[in-house]
Formats: C-alpha cells, structure tokens, sequence
C-alpha cells in the first residue's frame, strides 16, 4: 500500500512538471515582472526570516543524511555507491537547473517560481523518507534538486527587495550565517536519529 502511495506521488509530481513545462513552451515566456512599488521603501523582516530558512532548509536536506549514507544502502537495498551518487546527482541537477530557474524569475518574478519550487522541495523531501527502496529514493531526490534549485534566487531576492546597500548585505551575511550554521547542525541530526 506504501508504495503504490508513494509511486503515484512521484508519478504525480512528474506529470505536474511535465504540464508546466508544456505550458511555458505553448504560452511563452512572460515579459519581464516589475518590481512592487513597495520594495523601494524596503521589505519587512520577514522577509529575512523567510529567505534563512529556506536556504537553511535547502542544505539541511541533503547534509542531514549523510552520516547514515551506509545504513541507508542497506535499509533502501541499494549500495553505498548508489547512495552517495544522489549526492552528486543533487549538485549537478540543482546547479544546472539553477541556471535556468533564475533565468525563469527574471521573467515572471520571483514569488511564482519559489511559490513553484518550496511546495516541491517539501513534498520531495518527504518522498525520501518514505522511499521503500533505493529506486524511488533516487526519484525523490531528482525531485528535491528540483526544488532546491530555487537556492539562487534567494540572493536574487535580497539584491532585489533590500534597496539600501547596508540592508543588502546585512540580510546577505545573515542567510550565507544560517546556511553555515545549517552545514554544520544538520550531519549531527542526521546521525543522531539513525541511532
């Protein structure tokens, strides 16, 4: 029962990236979003708080199980080898497709394609950890470097809505702090839960 839930998940989530690709292909492009009005006054804190988890969460995905890698193979009945090349899957996938999503926000704006992305990120994550084996493991993590890919926009973001210079990199060292921070708390969570 398991599987077949987490199968027509991915499956779904599939035929949902296949539609909006097919719709941006049909539709075209949109010119480019203008900037809010508001955003020249300056963004609330929220906004600060938003953009440091997300990026904290992006890097927490994939560092929180790389202490438990081995087991992983063997609960998955995958190899090693296998396990860390989802690793290396995720970079490569997620800078290449970063490329193309920031290009992406130019054009319709930076809020739709996180609004697209996070909700993804989410759902693949969960996927993870319900993959019954390593082959739907290696699904959901293509998925999640999907949805990780969203990481450059999130200094497109800061450079966008924080008009004062001074703002600007305040809120940049305090994201580039926190994923640091995420860097370093998530392989000790990851090893803690696998015990």
């Amino acid at each position: 029962r398991r599987s077949s839930d987490l199968k027509g998940m991915v499956i779904f989530l599939y035929v949902c990236l296949m539609i909006m690709v097919l719709a941006w292909l049909m539709r075209g492009l949109p010119k480019k979003a203008p900037q809010d009005k508001k955003v020249k006054d300056g963004c609330p804190r929220t906004w600060l708080i938003f953009l440091c988890s997300t990026y904290g969460f992006i890097y927490f995905t994939t560092d929180q199980y790389a202490p438990s890698l081995p087991q992983m193979g063997v609960d998955l009945s995958g190899s090693q080898d296998l396990m860390i090349a989802t690793v290396q899957m995720n970079f490569v996938t997620k800078s290449a497709l970063g490329l193309v999503i920031a290009g992406i926000s130019d054009y319709v704006g930076r809020r739709p394609v996180m609004v697209c992305c996070l909700p993804l990120l989410a759902l693949a994550s969960f996927a993870c950890g319900c993959a019954p084996n390593a082959d739907w493991f290696v699904a959901a993590r293509f998925l999640q470097s999907l949805g990780e890919a969203v990481e450059p926009l999130i200094f497109a973001a800061c450079r966008d809505y924080f008009a004062k210079p001074e703002d600007r990199m305040m809120v940049i060292t305090v994201v580039q702090l926190v994923g640091s921070v995420a860097q370093m708390v998530a392989p000790i969570f990851g090893g803690s839960i696998t015990k």
